[in-house]
Protein backbone atom coordinates (compact mmCIF):
# COMPACT_ATOMS: atom_id res chain seq x y z
CA UNK A 1 0.00 0.00 0.00
CA UNK A 2 1.03 3.60 -0.39
CA UNK A 3 1.13 4.00 3.39
CA UNK A 4 3.56 1.09 3.74
CA UNK A 5 5.79 2.55 1.04
CA UNK A 6 5.71 5.88 2.83
CA UNK A 7 6.70 4.29 6.15
CA UNK A 8 9.47 2.12 4.77
CA UNK A 9 10.82 4.44 2.09
CA UNK A 10 11.21 7.93 3.51
CA UNK A 11 12.01 10.82 1.26
CA UNK A 12 15.80 10.74 1.04
CA UNK A 13 18.61 10.34 -1.42
CA UNK A 14 18.54 6.59 -1.87
CA UNK A 15 21.19 6.96 -4.55
CA UNK A 16 23.74 6.94 -1.72
CA UNK A 17 22.59 3.51 -0.69
CA UNK A 18 22.58 2.22 -4.26
CA UNK A 19 26.11 3.51 -4.78
CA UNK A 20 27.36 1.76 -1.64
CA UNK A 21 25.41 -1.49 -2.07
CA UNK A 22 23.51 -1.73 -5.38
CA UNK A 23 21.44 -4.75 -4.31
CA UNK A 24 20.26 -3.19 -1.05
CA UNK A 25 16.75 -1.78 -0.69
CA UNK A 26 16.26 1.64 0.84
CA UNK A 27 14.55 0.38 3.99
CA UNK A 28 15.73 0.33 7.58
CA UNK A 29 16.57 -3.36 7.21
CA UNK A 30 18.56 -2.46 4.11
CA UNK A 31 20.55 0.14 6.01
CA UNK A 32 21.35 -2.46 8.69
CA UNK A 33 22.69 -4.64 5.87
CA UNK A 34 24.88 -1.72 4.88
CA UNK A 35 26.27 -1.52 8.42
CA UNK A 36 26.90 -5.27 8.31
CA UNK A 37 29.04 -4.73 5.22
CA UNK A 38 31.14 -2.36 7.28
CA UNK A 39 31.79 -5.15 9.76
CA UNK A 40 32.51 -7.71 7.06
CA UNK A 41 34.88 -5.51 5.03
CA UNK A 42 36.40 -3.29 7.69
CA UNK A 43 35.53 -0.27 5.54
CA UNK A 44 34.26 2.59 7.77
CA UNK A 45 32.62 4.20 4.76
CA UNK A 46 29.72 1.78 5.06
CA UNK A 47 29.06 2.96 8.62
CA UNK A 48 29.09 6.57 7.46
CA UNK A 49 26.52 5.76 4.79
CA UNK A 50 24.41 3.84 7.32
CA UNK A 51 24.61 6.75 9.75
CA UNK A 52 23.59 9.35 7.17
CA UNK A 53 20.70 7.36 5.71
CA UNK A 54 19.50 5.65 8.88
CA UNK A 55 18.95 8.96 10.69
CA UNK A 56 16.07 9.74 8.34
CA UNK A 57 14.04 6.84 9.75
CA UNK A 58 14.04 8.31 13.26
CA UNK A 59 11.08 10.53 12.35
CA UNK A 60 8.80 7.53 11.99
CA UNK A 61 7.40 6.48 15.39
CA UNK A 62 7.16 2.79 14.45
CA UNK A 63 10.83 2.68 13.43
CA UNK A 64 12.29 5.21 15.86
CA UNK A 65 13.88 2.83 18.38
CA UNK A 66 15.47 0.62 15.74
CA UNK A 67 16.72 3.67 13.84
CA UNK A 68 18.34 5.10 16.98
CA UNK A 69 19.99 1.75 17.68
CA UNK A 70 21.36 1.75 14.13
CA UNK A 71 22.69 5.28 14.56
CA UNK A 72 24.29 4.41 17.89
CA UNK A 73 25.81 1.22 16.50
CA UNK A 74 27.26 3.09 13.51
CA UNK A 75 28.75 5.77 15.75
CA UNK A 76 30.22 3.10 18.00
CA UNK A 77 31.84 1.36 15.04
CA UNK A 78 33.30 4.72 13.98
CA UNK A 79 34.79 4.98 17.50
CA UNK A 80 32.65 7.99 18.33
CA UNK A 81 31.75 6.49 21.68
CA UNK A 82 30.55 9.61 23.48
CA UNK A 83 28.27 10.49 20.56
CA UNK A 84 26.98 6.93 20.43
CA UNK A 85 26.16 6.92 24.14
CA UNK A 86 24.46 10.32 23.93
CA UNK A 87 22.24 9.10 21.09
CA UNK A 88 21.25 5.74 22.62
CA UNK A 89 20.92 6.48 26.36
CA UNK A 90 17.62 8.42 26.04
CA UNK A 91 16.00 5.21 24.74
CA UNK A 92 16.04 3.87 28.30
CA UNK A 93 13.18 6.24 29.10
CA UNK A 94 10.98 5.12 26.20
CA UNK A 95 12.17 1.65 25.14
CA UNK A 96 14.15 -0.09 27.92
CA UNK A 97 14.61 -3.28 25.92
CA UNK A 98 17.48 -5.78 25.93
CA UNK A 99 19.00 -4.45 22.69
CA UNK A 100 19.32 -0.96 24.18
CA UNK A 101 21.10 -2.24 27.30
CA UNK A 102 23.37 -4.38 25.12
CA UNK A 103 24.49 -1.49 22.94
CA UNK A 104 25.04 0.80 25.92
CA UNK A 105 27.11 -1.96 27.52
CA UNK A 106 29.14 -2.40 24.34
CA UNK A 107 29.84 1.33 24.17
CA UNK A 108 30.94 1.53 27.81
CA UNK A 109 33.06 -1.62 27.46
CA UNK A 110 34.96 -0.09 24.56
CA UNK A 111 35.55 2.98 26.69
CA UNK A 112 37.06 0.80 29.39
CA UNK A 113 34.19 1.47 31.82
CA UNK A 114 33.82 -2.17 32.82
CA UNK A 115 31.59 -1.65 35.87
CA UNK A 116 29.08 0.39 33.87
CA UNK A 117 29.19 -2.12 31.03
CA UNK A 118 28.57 -4.95 33.50
CA UNK A 119 25.53 -3.18 34.92
CA UNK A 120 24.03 -2.74 31.46
CA UNK A 121 24.74 -6.33 30.52
CA UNK A 122 23.10 -7.53 33.73
CA UNK A 123 19.96 -5.61 32.80
CA UNK A 124 20.11 -7.17 29.33
CA UNK A 125 20.39 -10.63 30.87
CA UNK A 126 17.53 -9.95 33.27
CA UNK A 127 15.27 -8.93 30.40
CA UNK A 128 16.31 -11.53 27.85
CA UNK A 129 18.69 -14.39 28.65
CA UNK A 130 20.33 -15.05 25.31
CA UNK A 131 23.61 -16.13 23.72
CA UNK A 132 24.42 -12.48 23.19
CA UNK A 133 23.86 -11.63 26.86
CA UNK A 134 25.86 -14.61 28.11
CA UNK A 135 28.76 -13.84 25.77
CA UNK A 136 28.93 -10.27 26.99
CA UNK A 137 28.80 -11.37 30.58
CA UNK A 138 31.70 -13.67 29.77
CA UNK A 139 33.65 -10.72 28.36
CA UNK A 140 33.19 -8.77 31.58
CA UNK A 141 34.32 -11.71 33.72
CA UNK A 142 37.36 -12.21 31.49
CA UNK A 143 38.36 -8.55 31.68
CA UNK A 144 37.93 -8.71 35.46
CA UNK A 145 40.42 -11.59 35.62
CA UNK A 146 37.91 -14.40 36.12
CA UNK A 147 38.82 -16.64 33.18
CA UNK A 148 37.09 -19.73 34.58
CA UNK A 149 33.91 -17.74 35.19
CA UNK A 150 34.14 -16.34 31.69
CA UNK A 151 34.39 -19.83 30.21
CA UNK A 152 31.41 -20.96 32.27
CA UNK A 153 29.19 -18.21 30.87
CA UNK A 154 30.60 -18.76 27.41
CA UNK A 155 29.40 -22.36 27.49
CA UNK A 156 25.85 -21.04 27.89
CA UNK A 157 26.41 -18.64 24.98
CA UNK A 158 27.69 -21.42 22.74
CA UNK A 159 24.87 -23.79 23.67
CA UNK A 160 22.22 -21.15 23.02
CA UNK A 161 23.73 -19.99 19.74
CA UNK A 162 24.01 -23.59 18.51
CA UNK A 163 20.39 -24.37 19.41
CA UNK A 164 19.10 -21.23 17.72
CA UNK A 165 21.36 -21.61 14.66
CA UNK A 166 22.40 -17.98 15.13
CA UNK A 167 25.58 -18.02 13.05
CA UNK A 168 26.62 -14.49 13.96
CA UNK A 169 26.33 -15.04 17.70
CA UNK A 170 28.01 -18.44 17.43
CA UNK A 171 30.98 -16.92 15.59
CA UNK A 172 31.21 -14.15 18.20
CA UNK A 173 31.19 -16.66 21.07
CA UNK A 174 33.80 -18.83 19.37
CA UNK A 175 36.11 -15.85 18.91
CA UNK A 176 35.78 -15.01 22.59
CA UNK A 177 36.41 -18.63 23.53
CA UNK A 178 39.58 -18.64 21.48
CA UNK A 179 40.84 -15.57 23.34
CA UNK A 180 39.96 -17.00 26.73
CA UNK A 181 41.68 -20.32 26.05
CA UNK A 182 44.81 -18.59 24.79
CA UNK A 183 44.99 -16.84 28.14
CA UNK A 184 44.93 -20.25 29.81
CA UNK A 185 47.70 -21.48 27.52
CA UNK A 186 45.44 -23.96 25.72
CA UNK A 187 46.63 -22.95 22.28
CA UNK A 188 45.40 -26.01 20.37
CA UNK A 189 41.81 -25.72 21.60
CA UNK A 190 41.94 -21.96 21.13
CA UNK A 191 43.10 -22.38 17.55
CA UNK A 192 40.20 -24.75 16.80
CA UNK A 193 37.66 -22.26 18.10
CA UNK A 194 39.16 -19.36 16.18
CA UNK A 195 39.28 -21.38 12.95
CA UNK A 196 35.66 -22.46 13.44
CA UNK A 197 34.62 -18.83 13.96
CA UNK A 198 36.23 -17.82 10.67
CA UNK A 199 34.56 -20.68 8.80
CA UNK A 200 31.15 -19.47 9.93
Amino acid sequence: SSQTVSENRPSLDCNWLKLAAPQTECTLAGVWQLAALGQQTGDPGYYRFALAIGRRFRRQPRLHTEAVLLEGYSLQQLHRFDDAYRVVEPLLAIAPIAAVYQLLGDIRLEQGLIDQAAAYYQQQLNLKPSPSAYARGAQVRYLSGDVEGALSLLELALEGATRSSDVRELAFALRLGGRFLLTKGESRAASRMLVDSVRL
